[in-house]
C-alpha cells in the first residue's frame, strides 16, 4: 500500500508584524483553518527571518563537536 501524503501549507504570517487588525484577523482565520484540516503549518514572512537562519546554523554546529567537547556542555 502505498500512502501520499500532500505538503503542508505555508501561511504567510507576515500581516501580523505589519498590518492594522482587519488583516491580523484574516491571518488568523488562515492559521486556524490549516490547523484545523491539517494539523500543521509552516510559518513564513518573519521580519527577522535571515537572523533566525544565521542562529539555527550556529545552533546546528554543536552536533559537528566531537562527543567529548558535546558532553562536557552537558
Amino acid at each position: 500500500m502505498i500512502n501520499k501524503f500532500k505538503a503542508i501549507t505555508d501561511v504567510d504570517i507576515s500581516p501580523l508584524f505589519d498590518s492594522p487588525d482587519a488583516q491580523h484577523s484574516e491571518t488568523d482565520a488562515l492559521i486556524a483553518n490549516t490547523l484545523e484540516t491539517d494539523g500543521a503549518f509552516v510559518a513564513t514572512g518573519f521580519s527577522a527571518s535571515d537572523q533566525f537562519e544565521r542562529a539555527m546554523t550556529d545552533l546546528m554546529r554543536f552536533f559537528d563537536l566531537p562527543l567529548k567537547t558535546k558532553m562536557g556542555c552537558a
